[in-house]
């Protein structure tokens, strides 16, 4: 999934039109998240992470990176530190990069 994020936010209603998934992948990849939270669950979430940075072709390098090390993160059971990092680009989606830029209709020094 390629992401205007890189491998961090949880998708809401509003940021699937904007990034093009469906709302299915959507919810798949907020329970991803969530279970890279808990450590029972973090170990095999954490190894498709750097499975999927090490083979993807279709993300481009800084995002290759971002999901191994977060990848490795999880599999040591450090997955929780990606929470604020996730809240802070959840909300950053939600609230700005879902509406559409502002236009304004008047001319100023024309």
């Amino acid at each position: 999934m390629t992401s205007i994020y890189n491998f961090t936010g949880f998708h809401s209603a509003t940021s699937v039109n904007a990034e093009k998934i469906g709302q299915k992948g959507a919810i798949t990849y907020n329970l991803f998240l969530l279970s890279g939270y808990v450590p029972l669950f973090a170990l095999p979430l954490g190894v498709l992470h750097i499975y999927g940075g090490c083979t993807d072709k279709k993300v481009d390098s800084l995002s290759r990176v971002g999901l191994v090390a977060r990848g490795i993160l999880e599999c040591i059971g450090l997955g929780l530190l990606f929470l604020i990092p996730d809240l802070i680009v959840s909300m950053h989606r939600h609230f700005c990069a879902s509406r559409p830029p502002l236009t304004s209709t008047h001319r100023v020094n024309d």
